[in-house]
């Protein structure tokens, strides 16, 4: 017998929990709960597995590997963007040979699923839900079934005036493998909302099985401390628990040490390596994870420890879960209902009130009573500022609150009577977070005009143009679905670190500067912005010349854009094909592109483009059908630039920047032009800084900015460049000096990350020896890059992630693969390397 064991689950109920690992992995009485899956499947000798993964799947598959350790064989099948609980499976198809069994990673259960296949033979069902009777069904799909067994109703997470049932579907599922040709491929698609409605309506065999014995779906935090306690209680029978029972439903894991005069009462887990201290009480219902530390006349009742845990003498936790090495220094407390992710720090006499969350990495400070959930802090590894602005979940960690005091801390640091730019995107989110921050700016007295729903280059040329102060942009993630707050300065680009600095200072403070109330601020609309853009954008180019040429343009657009595209290819005199929707099917990115490149050979287009949301950068593809993702399109850009014919004199070479992640193609270029090329740092906002220097802009006729950071001028400045030369984006880029490159990451913790670079910097020679006679020399602009004769290698940390990034260049793809190799190896040996005194 096989089973499908679906593991793509976020888990967004229950975080945070889930903030650093998908629902699966949330342990649950000291191992994760989809281990107790697995554990029910090889006892039942169920043992060919195959998981479906989509949320951090590395966490799972390198928990479990091949599955060997727990007695079983585990193959994976990982999902680029979401596709339903059925398609999951579908996605799965090559595993499947015969019936098979479907059941989630995040619950817990023990039915008698062997019982549940004989019924399932017995009646020749295609399906068999497996079913059990709740006392409030609203969360679940009810069901009706016959006399049978065969399902007669059923009706997904109804409302109490839809309830005709307590039996509940528990996501347990037989299948027959001929179920699978009524899934589309790559397409999202449900069980309960999509597949069970199809095949009741065509007659087919559907049936429901009503099982005895225990089931939690482990959907929220409610739920999940309840398992914890059920499991304690015995209402759960799981199929093992780690520790050993000794004594009355005490389990103890290995080398526990507990003091004399501490005190512990059953039932109660504590797992390996703990320390209980003198004096400590540990009340009955509470788990305890490994290598946790419970000080001196410290109190546990009824709660969750995940590993790491250290309480300080005399700190308190009543009905709570604490994550992995949460720290509650002396006489802290946490009561009923709070959560506290990972590495919280809670400080000496602060108190979490019942009910609060708070999210990975906080800290709360000295004598603080925390009374709400506590989503951003200032924290030792993280600031609140990434490198695009602020982000964060929609309505979960951006609310309207926050929000509103972003709004207000931009505001006081901009000054009072300032005008300040506001702009979004057009997502519901997005818009509800722009009228928060619009109430903000307005509680402290700036001036605010909104210029609607934009993108993101179209907000930068407005604040500069209307001579703002600043500007707010508001505009959902393509790549994680968070959403992004930008913030710029009166030249539009991205605000300075010191200005993040005194924004995090306001927050941290709540420290506004409020208006009175004869000058809180005012906010008009500002609807003329289009057309002064457009304007700007072909004041840099020679129409006449691209309209003579008509060249055929296919796009693929994401965003606000296309009204935009609409007017600037009419004035251009471009023929432009809009890419047809894709009727609900869902595509990978790189299934999308080549889809993309065989329609615009079939067009006959001169180039198409796939213009993201934010409208800042491309993706080119150009007339064979060749795909050019959105890092090569600065790199060709910049090559344009370097080979576009002057066409004024000029007293100086013309120079380019480019940051130092970009391809040594630029430098190759620049040499057969004498055009001098200027390195920078990655950062957006410095290397935007760098492109407006004088001594740059003033070699330039197309101001290099608006290529880096605008996707419509880039595409208009690409026209233009082709149709100077009278040449075809395939013939330019067959031109171009043949370079190879890599670029792999590694893991690396925040604690690491300093030594690191400097075991790197060391070992090289620094910054002295740029220049020197060495097998080697390096570059210390951003992170360190390497040289040597076949190539180089540019090691660079993340600065919102425990990550090392390393890009490489060498005379072949060999080379450069294998300088990737040889560092990322380099970086986990000095990562695990001991220090002195270790």
């Amino acid at each position: 017998m096989q089973a499908i064991i679906m593991a793509g689950g976020e888990g967004s109920r229950l975080r945070p929990l889930t903030c650093d690992r998908p629902k699966p992995m949330v342990p649950l009485v000291n191992k994760p709960v989809m281990e107790h899956t697995v554990d029910l499947l090889c006892k039942l000798g169920w043992n060919d597995i195959g998981v479906t993964l989509q949320y951090l799947p590395q966490e799972i598959t390198e928990y479990f590997g091949d599955g060997s350790a727990f007695n079983v064989k585990m193959q994976y099948f990982i999902e680029d963007v979401p596709l339903g609980t059925a398609g999951s499976v579908k996605n799965a198809s090559a595993f499947i040979k015969d019936t098979f069994l479907v059941l989630s990673g995040d619950a817990l259960t023990n039915f008698d699923l062997e019982s549940a296949l004989e019924f399932h033979k017995k009646n020749g069902a295609w399906v068999t839900l497996v079913l059990k009777k709740v006392n409030i069904p609203l969360e679940y799909g009810v069901v009706i079934t016959a006399e049978n067994g065969g399902i007669r109703r059923f009706l997904e997470k109804p409302g109490w005036g839809e309830v005709f049932s307590d039996t509940v579907n528990t996501g347990i599922y037989i299948i027959e493998p001929q179920v699978l040709d009524y899934i589309p491929d790559k397409t999202k698609f449900d069980f309960s909302q999509d597949l069970f409605p199809l095949l009741m309506r065509e007659g087919k065999p559907l049936f429901g099985y009503l099982a005895d014995g225990y089931w939690c779906d482990i959907g929220g935090l409610d739920q999940y401390l309840q398992a914890n306690m059920d499991v304690l209680s015995g209402t759960a029978t799981v199929t093992e628990i780690r520790e050993t029972l000794q004594g009355d439903k005490i389990w103890l894991g290995k080398n526990v040490a507990i003091s004399k005069g501490a005190n512990i009462y059953g039932p109660i887990i504590i797992g390996d390596n703990t320390v209980i201290e003198q004096g400590a009480e540990i009340g009955p219902y509470s788990v305890i994870g490994p290598n946790c530390r419970i000080g001196a006349n410290s109190s546990i009742k009824k709660s969750v420890l995940w590993d790491g845990v250290v309480l300080e003498p005399m700190a308190e936790v009543r009905g709570a879960v604490l994550c992995s090495q949460v720290k509650m220094q002396s006489r802290s407390a946490v009561f009923e209902g709070a959560v506290l992710g990972d590495r919280v720090t809670v400080e000496t006499m602060a108190k979490v009130r019942p009910g609060v969350k708070v999210w990975p990495d906080k800290v709360i400070e000295k004598e603080t009573i925390q009374k709400d959930n506590l989503v951003w802090s200032k924290t030792g590894t993280k600031n609140i500022f990434g490198l695009e602005g602020i982000s964060g979940a929609p309505n979960t960690e951006i609310l309207p609150e926050y929000a509103a005091r972003i709004g207000a801390a931009f505001g006081a640091v901009m000054g009072a009577g300032t005008k300040i730019i506001l702009s979004s995107d057009e997502i519901p989110a997005s818009l509800m977070v722009k009228l928060a921050l619009a109430s903000g700016l307005l509680s402290v007295g700036c001036q605010v005009v909104d210029i609607g729903q934009v993108p993101v280059p179209l907000h930068r040329f407005a604040v500069k143009s209307l001579g703002a102060k600043g500007g707010l942009h508001v505009m959902l993630a393509e790549e994680n679905n968070n959403l992004v707050i930008r913030m710029t300065d009166a030249r539009g680009i991205p605000i300075a670190r010191n200005i993040e600095r005194k924004i995090e200072n306001h927050l941290q403070r709540e420290d506004f500067g409020r208006a009175p109330a004869n000058r809180i601020g005012s906010i008009t609309d500002y609807a003329g912005i289009y057309d002064k853009y457009i304007d700007n954008i072909l004041s840099f180019i020679n129409v006449e010349r691209i309209a003579r040429r008509k060249p055929k343009v296919f796009v693929y657009n994401r965003g606000l854009n296309k009204n935009l595209l609409v007017s600037l290819m009419e004035k251009l005199g471009c023929q432009m094909v809009i890419a047809p929707a894709e009727n609900g099917v869902t595509f990978s990115e790189q299934e999308l592109l080549a889809r993309l490149g065989q329609m615009i050979i079939h067009e006959q287009a001169d180039l198409g483009v796939v213009l993201g949301s934010s409208g800042e950068r491309l993706e080119l593809i150009d007339d064979l059908g060749r795909v050019f993702g959105k890092d090569d399109y600065l790199t060709l850009t910049t090559a344009m630039l370097l080979k576009r014919p002057q066409g004024r004199d000029k007293k100086q070479a013309l120079k380019v920047a480019v940051p130092v992640t970009l391809p040594g193609l630029v430098e190759m270029v620049a040499r057969e032009t004498d055009a001098q090329v200027i390195r920078t740092k990655s950062s957006p906002q410095q290397y935007f800084e760098e492109l407006l220097k004088d001594e740059i802009m003033q070699t330039q006729e197309i101001p290099q900015y608006l290529l880096a950071f605008d996707g419509i001028a880039g595409l208009v400045g690409i026209l233009d460049f082709l149709a100077a030369g009278d040449t075809k984006l395939s013939s330019f880029i067959d031109e171009l000096p043949k370079v190879y490159n890599r670029k792999k990451s590694v893991n690396c913790s925040w604690e690491n990350k300093g030594k690191v670079m400097r075991s790197l910097i060391e070992e090289h020679g620094g910054e002295d020896c740029v220049g020197q006679k060495r097998e080697k020399k390096v570059q210390v602009i951003d992170g360190i890059k390497i040289f040597d004769r076949d190539g180089w290698a540019l090691i660079l940390p993340d600065v919102e992630k425990p990550l090392y990034h390393v890009y490489t260049e060498g005379a072949d793809f060999e080379i450069a693969e294998s300088l990737a190799d040889f560092y990322v190896d380099k970086i986990k040996q000095l990562v695990n390397e001991k220090q002195p005194g270790d």
